[in-house]
């Protein structure tokens, strides 16, 4: 396991070095092991030629699936066609405020 860290330690007790391994929490482990798939699948499929998006899609209008199914499918579909509206921070320089200058031009009343 290469992924093991190891850490020395001091026993209170009786002031002795300990080699403690100290593991990745199973949150780290996955995530890494999920990137690491995810990049291993991904080169597999674009060297097959094979887009699963594609073939989604195609699912989602096969008249041979339940209604049911070919709603969950473009339920899943959704967001690559409609991605969501995120909200945006806007500061100025630094992160502080955005100066504000108003002016009143006579000519335009």
């Amino acid at each position: 396991m290469k992924d093991i860290k190891r850490e020395v330690i001091s026993n209170a007790q009786t002031s002795t070095p300990v080699l403690r391994a100290v593991l990745p929490s199973p949150e780290q482990a996955r995530e890494k092991e999920l990137s690491t798939n995810v990049d291993e699948v991904s080169s597999k499929l674009q060297a097959m030629g094979h887009d699963p998006l594609e073939e989604l899609a195609r699912a989602a209008r096969d008249e041979s699936l339940s209604l049911h199914q070919r709603s969950a499918i473009n339920r899943w579909l959704m967001p690559y066609r409609y991605p969501q509206k995120r909200a945006v921070e806007i500061t100025g320089k630094d992160g502080g405020a955005i100066p504000l200058v108003l002016s009143r031009d006579d000519d335009s009343l």
